[in-house]
């Protein structure tokens, strides 16, 4: 046999070595690949570690910054950013840098909800910045610049190797709750004004806060004529002349850091009375009550809410008149109306009797007078004996016994349904004439004259208007509900309604009043002169609403009417 015919002969040997070598060499590629892997995956892990450590340390400056008003320093004490953020290295154990827009630090004012700008930039990114928190990355060097921690006043230039996270201002606002009612952010507190009354004195106040102080003159878009404001203080004065309608004001402030807040608020100027009286509140009717033996003035029920009960001797004197007296004194030459509502509960003639139901009243004291009364008569009066419960306007300068000037006008429609609400009203126009008196009793109008001979005698006097008696003991048995006392005449708007259907008319006002047309209920209502009325119509089911005449209104739209005088309107329901 010949060697090479020998199997596996000393050259084994060899052959067995070489996959050891070649698993060797594999090993040490795997190995060498295996680093090669590794080592990034460590780096990105720190980086993560680190863009999380720079995230949690953010949160902490946003939650502090929204409880304290200020974002945190870059000192090493209790309000600097270290202790804030807890813990403030990044994963390779380096401190991370805190940059600090520079008018953030100051938390009087709230130097956060205050702020509209910041001095701090970032390079890469527009707007206003509140800080920045920077790690050097795997290289230990913060090559962003600045590269310490510092409150700044300038752009931070980022470098792309190091690890940075910025706030911007809006951001920080918005996580702070300055677009809510947190404290702090400039804003207009008056959410509203109160209404203006034509011919009254009129006060009002603008108010702000937060911002940076000092702030600017308040401006505004325009102002009712009448009215002016004081752009350093905010209050708005005087008396407005009118006409009457609603005015929108956009008022604007601003502050020394350029913050501006602007609020539109309406103010509504209207006609007012110079005194109104509802009663709806048993505790605080309005006034003072007096009461004289059996007297009583009790809540009850009323047209609306509530009303004031007046039996026996007894009273109530408004608040409010003025030292003395002078908000319802009206000389004989000038205009004046009074409304109310008044309902009988026994009549005049029934015991125990009384010649007059004193309703509102500013009138003299013995033996003088003079003044003004609005009043329920029997016929058992002496001047007239005008029939049964006549409704008497009288303005006088008479002295004790009869003698002096006097207008005494009255209506011929008695007051003769016990516990049945009346809608009264009396008006002047301050011609010192009987003719400038009228007297109205659900709506009419059917005067008759007494006395026409004021002259020019003086019904001024220095006692208080009053309700019931006004000091002469009268015994009464009346109910008085809404109360109105202008110091201008009214004018009386009524509604008929006509035809085969049926249907309501409403009446809103385009601005407030005690008076409002809800037919059919109420049909008439007393508003002062050159007042605008809206009245609506709406048919019942199975009837149309066919249209308006009177009032120079026509069709079946709204009747828009000016009153001018009183007016008449007339609404036609059909059916099919």
């Amino acid at each position: 046999m010949s060697k090479t015919d020998l199997p596996f002969n000393s050259s084994k040997k060899g052959i067995t070595l070489l996959p050891l070598i070649f698993m060797i060499m594999i090993m040490g590629g795997l190995i060498a690949a295996g680093i090669t892997v590794v080592a990034p995956l460590v780096k990105k892990a720190k980086y993560s570690n680190t863009q999380a450590a720079i995230d949690a340390s953010m949160k902490a400056v946003i939650g502090w910054s929204a409880a304290n008003n200020r974002i945190p320093d870059a000192s090493a004490g209790a309000t600097g950013f270290a202790a804030v953020a807890g813990s403030s290295n990044d994963a390779w154990n380096r401190l991370l840098v805190y940059i600090a827009a520079d008018n953030l630090l100051n938390p009087s004012p709230a130097a956060i909800c205050s702020r509209s700008t910041t001095n701090l930039r970032v390079s890469t990114v527009p707007g206003d910045i509140a800080f920045v928190v920077i790690s050097g990355g795997g290289d230990y060097t913060v090559n962003t610049t600045p590269n310490t921690s510092q409150a700044y006043n300038g752009t931070v230039a980022v470098s792309q190797n190091d690890v940075v996270r910025w706030v911007t201002l809006d951001e920080l606002k918005s996580r702070a709750g300055c677009y809510g009612l947190t404290p702090g952010r400039l804003r207009i507190l008056n959410n509203e004004l109160p209404g203006a009354c034509i011919g009254q004195s009129y006060g009002a106040t603008l108010y702000s806060d937060g911002g940076v102080a000092p702030y600017s003159n308040w401006s505004y878009s325009a102002m009712p004529a009448g009215l002016s404001m004081d752009v350093g203080t905010g209050a708005i004065s005087g008396t407005p002349t009118g006409p009457a309608q609603a005015h929108n004001i956009t008022f604007s402030r601003s502050d020394s850091d350029g913050n501006s807040v602007q609020r539109m608020l309406k103010l509504i100027v209207e006609d007012c009375a110079l005194g109104s009286w509802n009663f709806d509140d048993p505790a605080n009717p309005g006034g003072a009550i007096a009461v004289g033996p059996g007297g009583s003035v009790t809540s009850v029920a009323g047209v609306s809410g509530s009303a004031l009960s007046f039996i026996g001797v007894g009273s109530m004197t408004p608040y409010n008149q003025g030292i003395g007296n002078p908000v319802f004194s009206f000389e004989y030459n000038q205009p004046f109306s009074i409304v109310m509502w008044v309902k009988l509960t026994k009549q005049p003639t029934a015991a125990p009797s009384s010649l007059v139901y004193p309703l509102v009243s500013k009138g003299g004291a013995a033996p003088d007078y003079k003044g003004y009364y609005f009043e329920i008569h029997s016929s058992a009066n002496s001047q007239p004996a005008v029939g049964y419960n006549r409704l008497v306007f009288q303005l006088t300068n008479q002295l004790n016994g009869g003698a002096g000037p006097m207008v005494w006008v009255y209506n011929t429609t008695p007051l003769n349904t016990v516990n049945t609400w009346y809608h009264v009203a009396a008006t002047y126009n301050g011609n010192g004439l009987a003719s400038g008196a009228k007297v109205y009793v659900n709506g009419g109008s059917a005067n008759a004259t007494y006395r026409d001979n004021l002259a020019s005698g003086s019904i001024v006097n220095t006692q208080p208007l009053r309700f019931g008696d006004y000091g002469q003991n009268y015994y009464n048995s009346v109910v008085m509900d809404g109360i109105q006392i202008y110091n201008k005449m009214v004018q009386q708007l009524r509604v008929a309604k006509a035809g085969t259907g049926s249907g309501t008319v409403a009446g809103s006002l385009f601005f407030r009043s005690p008076e409002r047309i809800n037919c059919g209920s109420i049909c008439e209502a007393y508003y002062p002169n050159g007042t605008i009325v809206a009245l609506g119509a709406t048919a019942n089911a199975g009837s149309t609403f066919a249209g308006w005449t009177g009032g120079g209104c026509s069709g079946t739209g709204a009747c828009l009417v000016t009153l001018t005088a009183d007016t008449n309107i007339t609404a036609t329901f059909t059916t099919p």
